[in-house]
């Protein structure tokens, strides 16, 4: 699944841009996709949310495959003269179709793999997950931006390929075993009970208002840093896939350390530091120069929302039961982020120039750093801890920070 995302999402600007339309068009279409993701997350997160994972798996990826076909079809045969829509409102539609069975498949894959965990093994199998996905992203940026350098259709093609194999993953996956036992182990450091009671409730505004407003600055970046490229710089669709396969390796390199690792934990000074060279990326974005500096830019980018993505997504789903639901608030959060960070950044790219998203990116970092301050300073930690690894078992299993 995050193959197939890969390769659409470095091709499809390009392929909406040959076919006539415009910088807004290209933030209508992400915006479509993680708008129509973000309500199926909430229906299905109330309302599937007690079915079987594998059950909604099964469903949603191969309706995601038919869309992926269809979308094959818009571009082989366009509609006719007297047709309502033409070939870009199809793709917008389709794209964003693509979004809704989409909520099928992440909160649910997410709720299998990590049901019944919390502390460290929790962490640990986040951070696989996290690893898988952001493995998938390694060469479809790259082979994305190769294809459609040859043609808008064989990116399309690939992603229809790669769904099939998705499902085909799914078919012999092992079936799901509902796992309702939360360890605690001395190894988990904390009961889920003592880290709601203190630090986690804080912990989980603040990563939720920095994964909110990370999701607009990446939106941002996602969707406009492409045509800045090619239009503007001058570079090809192969260099920026490159660009953000170096991205997607920073986060597979980030997610890695991320789960092996508990130290960053419950210390707010890591998830602002995240939140820091974020904003330096978007900073040097604005000052521009050769392809090399777009590398280094890619690796910080990545770094910092790696980090942002896999701080909510521990906080978030820490001492809940239902997962799927918890997933459903990650993946709502993230999407919405994401459609103001698209709709935003092509509307200001097509009225106000090709560098004011970037502004615009940079405005939002400033004012989620100033947020959670503020909510730092109205609802502090309970405890007194800064650290839930400093916390200590006594012998009657009763833990102190």
């Amino acid at each position: 699944m995050a193959f197939t995302l890969g390769t659409w999402w470095v091709a499809v600007p390009f392929i909406l841009k040959r076919l006539g339309g415009s910088e807004a068009d290209v933030g209508n279409v992400f915006a479509a996709q993680m708008g129509c993701y973000a309500l199926g997350c909430m229906i299905t997160g109330t309302l599937l949310g007690h079915f079987h994972p594998r059950r909604i798996l099964l469903l949603g990826v191969p309706v995601m495959t038919l869309l992926a076909s269809a979308m094959c079809f818009v571009l082989l045969w366009p509609p006719p003269e007297n047709f309502p829509l033409n070939q870009v409102g199809l793709l917008i539609i389709l794209f964003g179709l693509t979004g809704m069975f989409m909520s099928f498949f992440w909160p649910f894959i997410m709720a299998w793999i990590s049901t019944g965990h919390e502390g460290r093994d929790l962490n640990r199998r986040l951070g696989h997950f996290n690893i898988s996905f952001s493995g998938g992203g390694l060469l479809s940026p790259w082979l994305g931006g190769y294809l459609v350098e040859k043609s808008s259709l064989l990116p399309l093609v690939l992603a229809v390929a790669t769904l099939a194999l998705c499902f085909l993953a799914l078919c012999l996956a092992g079936r799901y075993r509902q796992n309702n036992t939360i360890s605690t182990t001395p190894e988990n450091n904390l009961l889920p009970d003592d880290i709601n009671k203190t630090l986690l409730p804080t912990f989980r505004r603040i990563a939720r208002i920095g994964l909110l407003f990370s999701c607009i600055c990446f939106g941002v970046v996602r969707t406009q840093l492409g045509l800045l490229f090619k239009y503007e710089l001058n570079f090809s669709e192969t260099d920026f896939g490159m660009v953000m396969t170096i991205f997607a390796a920073a986060n597979f390199v980030l997610f890695a350390a991320v789960g092996r690792w508990h130290f960053w934990r419950y210390r707010l000074s890591f998830l602002a530091g995240a939140e820091v060279i974020s904003i330096i990326s978007v900073l040097l974005i604005l000052l521009g120069g050769p392809l090399w500096m777009f590398f280094i830019i890619a690796v910080i980018l990545g770094n910092g929302y790696g980090f942002i993505y896999s701080s909510h997504l521990y906080y978030g789903v820490s001492g809940g039961k239902r997962r799927s639901a918890r997933m459903a608030i990650h993946e709502i959060i993230l999407s919405s982020g994401i459609v103001i960070g698209s709709l935003m950044g092509g509307y200001l790219s097509e009225h106000a120039g090709p560098y004011m998203p970037y502004w615009f990116a940079l405005a939002a970092m400033v004012v989620c750093i100033t947020v959670q301050g503020i909510v730092w300073l109205i609802l502090p930690p309970r405890g007194g801890a800064s650290n839930q690894d400093s916390g200590k078992r006594h012998p009657d299993g009763k833990v102190t920070l």
